[in-house]
């Protein structure tokens, strides 16, 4: 049974997944190899960061507004929307805060879920 938290309509990056989780899935326990955790913890970040990017931006797509009205509506930089919906996500990757403070500025709430 999935796990789901709500923050306050809905970014949710299992909704906009480009790959099936069983692919995704696949790819984890592929990367993890005998290699074991630090390769699947890598693995898990790129999925990650790619699912939050696919998610980004069929939300920003959904919103049809500027990055600087999302801005001028109490949203983060557009340079940081702009990073983060390209895929560019530094080491710590996507915050949490940060990805409901963009969906609050869209008038939308941000879900996480674990299937």
């Amino acid at each position: 049974m999935p796990h789901t938290s709500e923050v306050s309509g809905s970014i949710s990056p299992t909704q906009t997944n480009t790959a099936g989780s069983s692919d995704i899935d696949a790819r984890l326990l592929e990367a993890a190899g005998d290699d074991g955790r630090g390769a699947l913890l890598e693995a898990a970040s790129f999925v990650a960061q790619a699912e939050v990017s696919d998610a980004l931006v069929t939300a920003l797509k959904a919103y049809g507004q500027t990055l600087e009205d999302l801005r001028k509506a109490g949203g983060p930089d557009p340079a940081t929307v702009s990073r983060l919906a390209n895929g560019r996500m530094g080491k710590k990757g996507a915050t949490v805060a940060t990805l409901a403070h963009i969906a609050l500025a869209m008038g939308k709430s941000l879900r996480i879920s674990i299937e």
